[in-house]
């Protein structure tokens, strides 16, 4: 709290994260269902939230683990989180989805105005590749994609075109040969 010519200023800033050094404290605060895995480091850090801030955290889930895909420079989480981290609790409550990771954060932010958050960071070369292959891993295969744009205005087109001329469906002539030279076929032999 500091004092100027009679207004008070109180200054706050978010706790720096820890970094947890023995495996007993480790043990201590990973929930029960997590076993400590090998090579990796395990980050206790702190999300606060102020005005015009930005959370700026991207997450997908992957085998009951919260994996951070993207944390930008500049955003409250990119100062606590890299690429490839896990989110293992939310204010002491182990989190496994997507929804549910994203849910509590919100809540704490909404309700608090900040939050702890227990992170697994991968360190070792093997550890990195076991994350690096699950930041890759395709969770499901689009059953529909979306088609692009020019692809519906093309075949609309086709098939206006094909109303005004009145074309024969039995016709073999396709709608990409040449136009200027009527006799291709012979042409290219």
């Amino acid at each position: 709290m500091t004092t100027i010519e009679g207004f008070k200023f109180e200054i706050k800033r978010t706790k720096p994260p820890k970094m947890i050094e023995s495996e007993g404290d480790v043990m201590k605060i990973l929930p029960k269902a997590y076993d400590c895995a090998p090579g990796c480091r395990y980050i206790v850090g702190y999300i606060c939230v102020y005005p015009g801030a930005n959370l700026g955290i991207h997450i997908m889930s992957l085998d009951s683990k919260v994996y951070v895909t993207n944390a930008p420079y500049g955003t409250l989480a990119g100062d606590i989180f890299l690429i490839g981290d896990v989110v293992l609790t939310i204010d002491n409550i182990p989190v496994t989805t997507v929804k549910l990771c994203s849910t509590n954060i919100k809540e704490a932010l909404c309700t608090k105005g900040w939050c702890r958050v227990l992170i697994e960071r991968p360190v070792t070369q093997f550890a990195k590749q076991r994350t690096k292959n699950a930041l890759k891993a395709e969770k499901c295969l689009e059953i529909d994609p979306k088609m692009p744009e020019d692809i519906m205005g093309i075949c609309t087109q086709f098939l206006q075109n094909t109303a005004k001329s009145q074309i024969d469906a039995t016709t073999t002539k396709g709608i990409l040969k040449d136009r200027i030279n009527p006799n291709w076929k012979s042409a290219k032999r």
